[in-house]
């Protein structure tokens, strides 16, 4: 549902729906190994001005924030429910209309979590 409600976003916003064709930036990041009961964070640096970001799951957040002629985008993933490898992520919008996919990618280990 929410990756739906995400692509409606972005079809009123942009006036139509995203071509998955139409050669647009990919940034990856890889968390590595992680714990499910362990909420992961980390910082990247876009080089554009971010207008919109659109997480495509409940379990991604995101914070856009102006820094030296780009943004600062503070990411957390909360593998909680997760097993095994994973990839979550991201939409965004620059401020030139440009659509920026931000993967996220986590091998959450088999374990039991933690009270």
């Amino acid at each position: 549902m929410g990756k739906l409600l995400s692509l409606l976003f972005f079809a009123l916003v942009l006036g139509g729906f995203p071509d998955p064709l139409c050669g647009e930036e990919i940034i990856s990041h890889r968390f590595g190994e992680v714990s499910p009961d362990r909420i992961q964070r980390t910082a990247l640096f876009v080089p554009a001005e971010i207008i919109h970001v659109v997480p495509l799951c409940e379990c991604v957040a995101a914070y856009a924030a102006p820094e030296n002629g780009g943004t600062r985008l503070t990411v957390e993933f909360d593998p909680a429910g997760y097993r095994g490898d994973t990839t979550q992520e991201l939409m965004l919008m620059d401020a030139d209309r440009q659509m920026i996919r931000v993967r996220l990618h986590a091998r959450v280990r088999n374990e039991e979590k933690t009270q």
